[in-house]
């Protein structure tokens, strides 16, 4: 009996708008990988659709069926809601674990790491 190569995720969407959404995607192969970098906003959508597995999205009380073609993407997916989908699949399928904070600083240094020349002994004996 062989190992089985093929991997599903189930993606993290903690501290984002989507916090408590359960989206299950199939990994992406490198091939994908590179194309999902440069391919057309219709490519992604068919590509996002092909590698869907599960989702437990509702909308009014009813749930939202899985797409299956690009059309059925657009039309039951917002941008920022397939973009986040995307960002996602794209990191669990490179391997990249969640970061256990999304929120950004706008790459200021945090007040403990400022000083931290100040915290260096300099004196030998």
């Amino acid at each position: 009996m062989g190992f089985e190569i093929s991997r599903q995720f189930t993606l993290d969407f903690t501290d984002t708008d989507w916090e408590g959404a359960i989206v299950t995607m199939r990994g992406a192969p490198i091939s994908i990988v590179l194309e999902m970098s440069t391919c057309d906003l219709q490519r992604e959508a068919e590509l996002l659709a092909q590698h869907l597995v599960s989702w437990n999205l509702e909308m009014n009380g009813e749930p939202v069926p899985l797409p299956v073609t690009a059309e059925e993407v657009f039309a039951r997916l917002e941008a920022p809601a397939k973009n986040l989908i995307i960002v996602e699949w794209m990191r669990a399928s490179r391997g990249i674990s969640a970061p256990l904070d999304r929120r950004s600083n706008g790459g200021e240094l945090l007040p403990e790491v400022e000083n931290v020349e100040l915290s260096i002994p300099m004196e030998t004996s």
